[in-house]
């Protein structure tokens, strides 16, 4: 929390990876802003995990409240742009694609619409 504040980039968000997983990963990408790397909602990107893609999505404000609740009262609003970053399954594929498999699609809710033209990051 307070990337956008501090580096005027979106909220970096990651769902489903747990404790230290999910905080190195933050925190990598923090540091890559921190250098002036940009991360934008539907690009892809290989760097982050050896040997796979991950893609960012940008997350609709219709789940901001029922995720972010923490940010709301940082920013005083739903108005912080946030983006999340997905992860394969170990075939790569991601949770929008029928091939995904199911325990990954299930620990990564996409947050956006089902029918978001974001859900096919190049």
């Amino acid at each position: 929390m307070g990337v956008f504040a501090t580096f005027g980039h979106p909220e970096i968000v990651v769902v489903g990876l747990f404790g230290d997983r999910a905080h190195a990963f933050i925190n990598n990408i923090v540091d890559d802003i921190k250098d002036g790397a940009k991360f934008e909602a539907g690009c892809r990107y290989d760097h982050l995990i050896d040997g796979y893609e991950v893609a960012f999505i940008a997350v609709e404000p219709t789940f901001y409240g029922d995720y972010f609740g923490r940010d709301i009262d940082f920013y005083g609003s739903r108005s912080c742009p946030m983006i999340q970053m997905l992860w394969p399954d170990r075939n790569q594929s991601f949770p929008w694609q029928p091939e995904c498999e199911p325990e990954i699609r299930k620990l990564q809710p996409v947050l956006v619409s089902p029918r978001s033209s974001c859900l096919q990051p190049t």
